[in-house]
């Protein structure tokens, strides 16, 4: 009871309420706030001193509150203090920071004059510069007059070339086609030797069949004492002159070619040696194109073909020579 009694006479105090009763976080203190736990409250209420006690809260509430005004106003004369003094130290860093800049600017000032000065310089270079271009622009503009002639002189050469390349390609043309006759003319040329030759073996082997004959009139002049006269006439030993014959070549109806001709004269039992198409040369070149086309066959003794044939590579191509004049005519054979 002396302990309630205390309570309620002496200045509030959470600490020895909470002592009192025991009770761990019955009072607290929230801000400048006594809170009362519920158990502490209902244990107040049931002994009278609920009343008092509020009274005695609101008392010590005030008073709290005079005592944090007072705190208040000397914390708030403390604090302009305090930021008086650094605000006089903030102004003293500023000064000392503002003589550092205006050294610094003076430091750029000096900078700037020596950049003027480089500036002045570089102009002073760059207007020769300028000149030295405007000059330059000069000369490439003669050079450029001079390079338009030359443009236009490469141009018309070019044009010329043109006309010379076209010209030549003419001249090429031409050359491939003269070529190409050459080519044929060579072929022609090398068919005409390999005719000239075998007309050369042909003329070799008529050479030996006269020698042959020769001696043959020889041979027939000496057994029948036969005497030759001015006129180149042989005449038998009563002086009756030799008789001469001769073979014709008929083309037998011929649209093309020429039937060859024989101008040797034989004597009765000479060998005739009959001229063959297939000579090479051929002799006559005759063709018979009429009534569907005929292929030339050799000679036969008759125009119907129905006589003795006479044709190259076999036994008939050569016949003793009768005592009267032979025609020899083409046969010809339909083509299929």
């Amino acid at each position: 009871m002396q302990d309630f009694e205390r309570l309620t006479k002496a200045p509030l105090d959470y600490e020895v309420i909470r002592q009192y009763t025991g009770l761990n976080g019955a009072v607290m203190m929230v801000g400048n706030t006594i809170s009362l736990d519920e158990n502490l409250g209902s244990l107040l209420c049931r002994k009278g001193y609920l009343k008092d006690v509020t009274a005695r809260i609101a008392d010590t509430i005030t008073e709290r509150v005079e005592d944090l005004e007072s705190t208040s106003a000397s914390h708030t004369l403390s604090i302009a203090a305090v930021t008086a003094s650094d605000a006089l130290k903030a102004t003293e860093a500023d000064l000392t920071l503002a003589e550092n800049r205006i050294t610094t600017l003076e430091g750029d000032i000096t900078a700037v004059e020596n950049r003027a000065t480089t500036l002045e310089s570089d102009m002073s270079t760059a207007q020769g510069d300028i000149t030295a271009v405007e000059n330059r622009a000069t000369t490439l503009e003669s050079d450029m007059s001079t390079a338009q002639g030359d443009i236009a002189a490469v141009e018309n050469r070019a044009t010329t070339l043109e006309s010379d390349m076209s010209t030549a390609q003419g001249d090429i043309t031409a050359v491939e086609n003269r070529a190409t006759t050459l080519e044929g003319d060579m072929s022609t040329a090398q068919g005409d030797i390999t005719a000239v030759e075998n007309r050369a073996t042909t003329l070799e082997g008529d050479i030996v069949s006269h020698d042959a004959r020769l001696d043959f009139v020889e041979d027939v002049i000496a057994d029948n004492n036969l005497t030759t006269s001015d006129d180149n006439n042989l005449t038998t030993s009563d002086g009756e002159p030799v008789e001469k014959y001769t073979v014709s070549y008929d083309g037998n109806g011929n649209t093309g070619g020429t039937p060859p001709v024989d101008e040797t004269e034989y004597e009765e039992g000479d060998t005739v040696h009959t001229i063959q198409q297939t000579d090479d040369p051929p002799v006559g070149n005759l063709v018979k194109t009429s009534g569907g086309g005929y292929g030339w066959a050799g000679w036969n003794t008759q125009a119907d073909g129905n006589g003795t044939n006479y044709w190259f590579g076999t036994a008939t191509e050569d016949f003793s020579m009768p005592a009267s004049n032979v025609t020899l005519y083409a046969k010809w054979v339909a083509s299929p």
